[in-house]
């Protein structure tokens, strides 16, 4: 019962936290930058959909698209006497890492999910209430594993996939060596981004104005 009162606490800070570093870390330049990398500007209009907004935010947050530091490490440069609870939040959000996994088992009765990382081999531990309850065995998604203390956690997104999983692997090899960038994770991540839109995700338009 401790883990899940600490995690439903530290999940609120969370929230709080993405939101001022949202407010203070991502103007015009960044949304512009992001949105180009990740195939959804036109014009001065990001096309996305609200399903697929968490994953926009995330990158916003935890890649370095604009070839310097990324949101979360500016928020520690500029806040080093953040409380406690944000310092290791924080922390986390450094050591986090995307892969694509498959959910391979439950221990529902701790409110958490087995994941087979796909990527880089092994099983991880994934505390999440809701999700523990609905997923199905086998599901492939892709998201942000933020390793904080006692448990794992999502950043907050997750794309879903419903090919097999060889095959999309595939189509992600593919897709990765298209990306414009010398970095990994920003590649793995707008490869993936781009594979979870040829499923037919409708798209709202959004000014950056």
């Amino acid at each position: 019962m401790y883990i899940l009162e600490k995690y439903k606490q530290v999940r609120r800070v969370g929230m709080e936290l993405n939101n001022r570093m949202l407010e203070q870390y991502v103007m015009r330049e960044q949304l512009e930058t992001a949105g180009r990398l990740l195939g959804v500007l036109s014009g001065n209009y990001l096309h996305i959909s609200e399903e697929e907004e968490p994953a926009f935010f995330d990158f916003l947050l935890h890649e370095p698209y604009m070839d310097g530091p990324t949101a979360v490490e500016q928020y520690r440069r500029d806040h080093p006497q953040m409380e406690w609870i944000e310092k290791q939040l924080t922390e986390a959000f450094l050591a986090a890492y995307t892969s694509l996994f498959m959910v391979a088992g439950f221990r529902r009765e701790e409110s958490t999910l087995i994941l087979e990382d796909l990527l880089n081999g092994g099983l991880i531990p994934l505390l999440d209430i809701h999700y523990s309850r609905t997923a199905e065995p086998g599901t492939l998604l892709f998201t942000r594993v933020v390793p904080y203390r006692g448990f794992n956690m999502s950043s907050g997104f997750s794309l879903h996939f419903y090919l097999e999983a060889d095959r999309l692997i595939q189509k992600y090899q593919k897709q990765y060596k298209k990306v414009p960038s010398d970095t990994d994770s920003i590649r793995r991540f707008v490869a993936f981004f781009a594979l979870s839109r040829r499923y037919g995700t409708p798209a709202i338009h959004r000014s950056v104005q």
